[in-house]
């Protein structure tokens, strides 16, 4: 059986670097085999992009950070 999840990227911080990048990341899960796949869109150039996922093995479902969550707002 093979189980296919999908997730949205949205950005947290566009009106600090100027961009507004967006994308999708697919999670595939076949057997013992994790296959992801990432596509993004509009992020700025001459920077590292990394990838961080968080998930619950309960089912329930992870949110989105949102400004909020950064204590020195930079």
């Amino acid at each position: 059986m093979v189980e296919k999840y999908k997730a949205d990227i949205v950005p947290l911080n566009e009106d600090k670097i100027g961009k507004k990048p967006h994308g999708t990341a697919s999670f595939e899960v076949s057997g013992n085999d994790l296959i992801i796949n990432i596509e993004m869109n509009d992020t700025p150039e001459n920077t590292q992009h990394w990838e961080h996922f968080h998930g619950f093995t309960d089912g329930k479902e992870a949110q989105i950070s949102t400004s909020a969550q950064d204590a020195n707002g930079d």
